[in-house]
Order: structure tokens, then sequence, then C-alpha cells
């Protein structure tokens, strides 16, 4: 995702841009901005309706991973 926001887009704060141009990563963004960042993101992204799909598709398919039941017998 980083790699397809750039620094210029007017709909992301130039302050969620490391130096070298790309998006910081969620793990960089402060707990007091992070609204903004995910409002900013998801404002982004709408813009680009199969790649919020995929990604939507990646949560779900993630979730029902990690909330699965390990096998019988492990």
């Amino acid at each position: 995702m980083s790699r397809l926001v750039r620094s210029s887009d007017p709909r992301i704060r130039p302050g969620f841009f490391g130096p070298d141009g790309g998006l910081l990563s969620p793990s960089k963004v402060g707990g007091a901005q992070w609204s903004l960042y995910d409002a900013q993101l998801s404002n982004y992204l709408a813009a680009y309706p199969n790649l919020t799909a995929a990604i939507a598709d990646f949560g779900v398919t993630y979730n029902r991973i990690a909330n699965a039941s390990p096998p019988a017998g492990s």
C-alpha cells in the first residue's frame, strides 16, 4: 500500500509521510493521530474499489484462520 500513495496526494496530510516520501507504517503513527490517518487512508482507497475489496477479503480470511480451532489431536 505504501508504494501506491505519494506525498503529493492531497487526500493525505504531509505529516503522514516519511523523509523518503513513503507513507508511514501504522506503527509509526501516534495514537492521537490514528483516527485521522485511518480516515485519510480510507478516503484514498475509495478511489480503488478493487484494492479495497482485496484488503477486505484478506481481513476476512485472516480472521477465519486466526479464530479457527486447532485440528483434533494437536
